[in-house]
């Protein structure tokens, strides 16, 4: 079956250590697109800061961004409408701040709400994460998101590996009932339990009206796995960490060698 519907992740995978894309994954891209395929974009990334990079590819379809928790459109101008959202549950975003807080774990802890990204303070794992995505944080008011209880759709926690390793520890041992997924060693992103880039793909399959099997997904990091078992064509890039080598059914070029654009040419 012709694929129709591609989901890309972005870091370690759409884009090179240096941020870019390049060129040839750009011109892949374009050519899908032209013969009438979507191509999607799926990031553990805030939708802010997964625009300019849509844009930049001329793409006008939905954003999965958070991981899945929250799926955007987006207008040249700017303008954001949500297509589906899935808050973390009640009360957890402010258990696991206190679980950070109670161990005393060296760890940024990031507030995903809707469109915006608040934080305690300008951290050097914040201002790594601006130069990361070109976006900054909203607010550095934590404390009083978590007393408003806005709707908190992702955590990001940040910190050393043996940091980020008490955490998970502790979550798990808490019984709270979250999702939690290593986009990096150093980066722990914590969402509902229901949401994954696999339950974004399906969202998406049904939303395009397509068959899951016409479907590809392409990625480089634990939290790609499922999207990587559930699309029709799972792809995993050559630099790709374990778990997604071992769930793709095929392995590209790096991402510093256009495995995207392999990708897309060799199976899309």
């Amino acid at each position: 079956m012709a694929i129709k519907l591609v989901l890309s992740d972005i870091d370690g995978t759409l884009i090179n250590d240096e941020g870019a894309i390049p060129a040839a994954n750009r011109t892949a891209i374009r050519a899908f697109v032209a013969g009438g395929g979507q191509f999607c974009l799926a990031s553990a990334r805030p939708p802010r800061a997964m625009t300019a990079l849509a844009q930049s590819l001329g793409l006008t379809v939905p954003l999965v961004s958070l991981n899945g928790a929250l799926i955007t459109t987006v207008t040249p101008q700017g303008t954001f409408t949500i297509l589906h959202d899935q808050p973390l549950p009640a009360g957890a975003a402010a258990q696991i701040t206190g679980l950070v807080t109670s161990k005393h774990l060296p760890i940024s802890v990031n507030y995903m709400a809707g469109l915006d990204w608040i934080v305690a303070e300008n951290d050097a794992w914040v201002r790594q994460e601006v130069a990361i995505t070109g976006f900054a944080p909203t607010s550095f008011n934590a404390a009083s998101l978590l007393l408003t209880k806005k709707p908190v759709h992702k955590l990001l926690c940040m910190g050393a590996p043996a940091a980020i390793n008490q955490l998970e520890a502790a979550i798990t041992a808490s019984g709270l009932s979250v999702a939690v997924s290593r986009s990096k060693p150093t980066y722990l992103e914590i969402t509902h339990p229901q949401v994954s880039k696999a339950a974004a793909l399906a969202f998406l399959t049904a939303h395009f009206g397509l068959d899951q099997a016409a479907t590809m997904a392409i990625g480089d990091g634990d939290n790609d796995q499922p999207m990587l078992k559930a699309a029709g064509v799972g792809i995993a890039m050559g630099n790709g960490l374990p778990g997604a080598l071992a769930a793709a059914d095929h392995v590209v070029a790096d991402n510093n060698h256009a495995g995207v654009a392999e990708a897309l040419t060799r199976f899309a």
